[in-house]
């Protein structure tokens, strides 16, 4: 029996070693009748007409999600991408850090939040899977909800992403200007042309569209800090509800992090994005803030409900072998 148990412990252990390098403990109530998260469907810039993508080709691909839904079913609180850009700094859209429904804005805590990355697939954990809570969230200080501008926030995890992970690594900035037509690519776990969220993270080219050409599609609207890609024309490829805050790729560099825009994909309309060129400074600053050398709480492993029920088994199966002897 007491071999039993060793071997419940040590498969519990080598199982939540593989789903994260977290290093904070954190308390968590269960909920089991949440409703799904909401997707930020008014906000979020919009893959469609994309195909899947292998991680080693966006491998600073991230999924950020909300505890509260994620301990219900691993994936289930993913609510926005983002980008690895530090051993431990992740870029977003500072959109994906607010209560949706409160007015005026008001920011999520930091426990509210995990970060997945290392794997294409959205709902499964594969030996690749890294997983860390977040220590820390600055939006951008002039952030702006209506309307959406300075749409850019950095997660500071909870841990160090390892050096010369094989699924995972950092993405340089783009300090360029970037000229209208060139090819860039755009990466997500968000809603398909089908309606669903897709399970495997997908990826499309878009082009760069000059800021004149996508102020006339949106009225004026387009602001210093905002970036347009898309197919004016026939429209068909684009981002969609779940892929804020994920990477938009040009010459291997982050250029843009998924916004807004009318629609997923629609003619005439393509998407927005924060110009991460614009921002390079303040990112630069920011996350010369950050205390690399703080780990908040004792060293732990983050886990599902899966897992807990495993530990659960294998503590009473030890309990009945002490009471028989």
């Amino acid at each position: 029996m007491l071999l039993k148990f060793s071997l419940c412990a040590i498969f519990w252990i080598f199982q939540n070693a593989l789903m994260a390098y977290s290093l904070h403990t954190h308390n968590e109530s269960i909920h089991t009748h949440l409703p799904r998260p909401y997707l930020l469907a008014d906000l979020d810039a919009k893959i469609f007409g994309g195909s899947p993508v292998a991680i080693t080709s966006a491998p600073w691909q991230v999924s950020v999600r909300l505890k509260e839904y994620e301990i219900v079913q691993f994936g289930y609180g993913h609510i926005c991408g983002g980008s690895v850009i530090t051993t431990r700094v992740i870029v977003s859209a500072a959109h994906c850090a607010i209560y949706t429904n409160i007015t005026p804005t008001v920011y999520r805590f930091p426990n509210d939040f995990t970060i997945v990355m290392g794997s294409v697939y959205l709902q499964e954990v594969t030996p690749y899977t890294l997983q860390y809570n977040v220590l820390e969230v600055v939006p951008h200080p002039d952030f702006n909800l209506q309307p959406l501008e300075n749409d850019i926030a950095l997660f500071f995890i909870n841990g160090k992403i390892p050096t010369n992970y094989p699924t995972v690594s950092p993405i340089p900035l783009n300090r360029l200007a970037l000229a209208a037509g060139l090819n860039c690519t755009v990466t997500g776990w968000g809603v398909t042309e089908q309606g669903i969220t897709w399970p495997v993270l997908l990826g499309t080219v878009v082009p760069i569209v000059a800021t004149a050409q996508c102020n006339n599609s949106y009225s004026g609207t387009i602001m210093n800090g905002m970036l347009c890609a898309g197919y004016l024309s026939t429209g068909g490829a684009d981002a969609c509800q779940g892929d804020s805050g994920g990477p938009l790729a040009c010459n291997g560099t982050l250029a843009g992090i998924v916004s807004w825009g009318n629609g997923c994909a629609k003619p005439g309309y393509p998407g927005v994005y924060t110009n991460v060129s614009d921002y390079t400074n303040w990112i630069l600053l920011t996350n010369s803030t950050f205390n690399y050398t703080r780990y908040g709480g004792a060293l732990g492993l983050s886990c599902g409900p899966q897992q807990l029920m495993l530990l659960v088994f294998c503590l009473l199966n030890v309990l009945l072998w002490f009471r028989v002897n």
